[in-house]
This record gives structure tokens, sequence and C-alpha cells, in this order.
């Protein structure tokens, strides 16, 4: 059975690992974080780590404690819209001759 299926966040850390190794040329000269988000939602624990460091930087900046809160919702509102993209990409449109 497939890791993913038995273990949430799996296909997540999965491809987090991927990107690492893709972009392991990059580590001398940039600080690289890979962020993987499964469709559901779960991010890889690396890319979950990094935006709670960054909520917490904003909220001390803007004074504002749902700083983090917002940046969570953000982010899921560009996987569900992503989604939404890839699901009317995915049908087949047939035009008939009038």
């Amino acid at each position: 059975m497939n890791s993913s299926a038995r273990e949430v966040g799996a296909a997540a850390e999965f491809v987090a690992s991927h990107k690492m190794a893709k972009y392991v040329s990059l580590a001398a000269s940039y600080i690289f974080f890979p962020i993987a988000v499964e469709t559901q939602g779960p991010l890889s624990e690396e890319a979950r780590q990094l935006l709670c460091d960054l909520g917490r930087r904003i909220s001390a900046s803007s004074g504002d404690d749902w700083e983090m809160s917002f940046l969570f919702q953000r982010i899921s509102v560009v996987v569900q819209r992503f989604n939404a993209v890839l699901l009317h990409d995915s049908f087949c449109v047939v035009h008939r001759p009038d």
C-alpha cells in the first residue's frame, strides 16, 4: 500500500525530499526550503516550520497576532484555486456544429 494512503502528509514529505535532491546545487549560494502541499492541505514539516517562523516574524513586525493564521489561510486559498483550475482544465469541451 502506498505510504500516502496510510499516513497524512507522506506525499508532501516525499515531494519535499525530491525537491531538496533536485536543488541540492543551490545550497552553496541560497537558502532553499521546499514547500510541498498535498491536495487536501497537509504541508511538509519543513514548509510548516518555515511558514510558522515567517508568520511569527510578520506578527512581531505588524503587532497583529493573527498574521500566522492569515498566512496559512492564504496558502489554503491558493491550493483550492489551483485545484479548481486543474479540475476545470480536465474537462473536455466538445463543440457541436449548429
